[in-house]
């Protein structure tokens, strides 16, 4: 009689393997629209949003704004890229390297920066002693292990490379080369950006050099932040602002010294003064 059972048994198993199925996908989908998933809701590069906020938003780096909207949309729309993107943004303090980066997170995660799919590591801040390195080598592993778990389009900027404990980096090595899995994990779909000064060339696909901000540009960095906070945005005012930054040569005062990167303190101080 147990042979007369059995069908009726291995079929209860299939039906019973299959609502489990689908029942665990349609958690899925109901969890995905309302928590961030990796899936396109969540991770999309919306390459020609980033264009048009790149013409708004970005001055004075023109070759910024013709190179990496390319590399990026180039790379996420592989679905088997051969190596993971690296890219290297140098140039002087307040060019826009850190403003760049946030954008890009911003037109990649539709939570934006603040997606758990976005890293961001400081050098002064996460890795800064060179005792340590080790430690630090163990960390990036876990980490960079870990969060591609969770997404194989994750995002990790390293900010003041510069000041990153010699040989940290190091670690990254197995994940931005051209391996098809390490330990039974794909790393190709991820994005580096390292910020500050190069690292080693072999580590590198694209190189974004970031140029001294004129005071020109400076001036539109101004005006924007003006707009942004419904502020007056006469001539007068903005120039009012632009001669609080140091320029270099003195003698002509081409260059910002500092780029855009006070502009929000001057104009912090300016809406102080009008209010």
């Amino acid at each position: 009689m147990s042979y007369g059972i059995e069908p009726l048994t291995t079929g209860t198993y299939i039906v019973g393997a299959l609502g489990l199925s689908i029942g665990l996908a349609g958690y899925k989908y109901v969890n995905c629209r309302h928590y961030e998933c990796c899936d396109n809701q969540w991770v999309d590069f919306k390459v020609t949003e980033l264009e048009e906020e790149f013409n708004k938003n970005l001055f004075g780096q023109h070759l910024a704004k013709r190179v990496i909207p390319k590399a990026v949309n180039t790379h996420v729309l592989k679905v088997r890229p051969k190596k993971a993107l690296v890219m290297s943004f140098h140039g002087w303090t307040g060019c826009g390297k850190n403003h760049v980066s946030r954008m890009i997170a911003n037109h990649m995660f539709t939570k934006g920066s603040d997606s758990e799919y976005h890293h961001l590591y400081i050098g002064s801040r996460d890795f800064p002693h060179k005792q340590e390195v080790n430690k630090y080598r163990d960390r990036l592993r876990k980490e960079i292990e870990e969060a591609t778990k969770k997404c194989e389009r994750s995002l990790f900027i390293f900010d003041e490379v510069d000041k990153i404990a010699p040989g940290v980096l190091d670690a990254l090595k197995p994940y931005i080369d051209y391996h098809e899995n390490v330990n039974g994990l794909d790393y190709r779909r991820n994005v580096f950006i390292f910020l500050s000064e190069l690292v080693k060339k072999d580590l590198i696909d694209v190189y974004v050099p970031f140029l001294p901000l004129e005071k020109k540009h400076v001036k539109k960095c101004i005006l924007a932040e003006l707009r942004s906070r419904n502020l007056r945005t006469d001539a007068a005012i903005v120039d009012r602002i632009a001669s609080q930054l140091l320029y270099v040569p003195e003698e002509v005062e081409l260059f910002s010294v500092s780029g855009c990167k006070k502009v929000n303190q001057k104009v912090d101080l300016f809406a102080t003064d009008e209010f």
